[in-house]
């Protein structure tokens, strides 16, 4: 239905729920799409099933499977501003950012303009510095700005 009707899986879901009257408020896991839950490993879950057949575990399973997806998300957003800094260096921004929009695509997440936010600051937290020392390192180059930490 969403490939015919040109919208997103959960888009279409939630079209049926409200059609069927259904008011049950779904879990964040739940609402991952089933892309989203194959780049963690589980093509294929029965949420509904897992339900009835333990409730207490299925709320278990659910809070695991939801704190593993946000960190893939953390681990992507990483690799993205490695890219758009490298981008930076190299004179590809706009090649990376293209690499960014197509992950947030892939994802259903948005945090291209955060990490440009962050990529364009004078002085920047720790871990953004140390991101580009890594990526500088990988890249064979030294770190060609002068960027003033922030400290917290």
């Amino acid at each position: 239905m969403a490939l015919l009707e040109g919208k997103s899986e959960q888009e279409v879901i939630e079209s049926f729920r409200k059609k069927s009257g259904s008011a049950y408020k779904r879990h964040p896991a739940e609402r991952l799409t089933r892309h989203q839950l194959s780049l963690l490993g589980y093509p294929k879950i029965d949420w509904i099933g897992n339900r009835k057949y333990d409730y207490e575990l299925y709320k278990a399973y659910r809070e695991k499977i939801y704190l593993e997806w946000k960190h893939y998300v953390q681990r992507q957003k990483v690799f993205a501003y490695k890219q758009l800094f490298v981008g930076l260096i190299s004179g590809s921004l706009k090649e990376a950012i293209e690499k960014i929009e197509e992950l947030e695509r892939e994802l259903h997440e948005s945090f291209k303009d955060e990490l440009l936010e962050i990529l364009f600051q004078d002085s920047k937290e720790e871990q953004y510095v140390e991101l580009e020392e890594v990526a500088v390192e990988m890249a064979g180059i030294t770190h060609p700005y002068n960027t003033l930490l922030i400290k917290h």
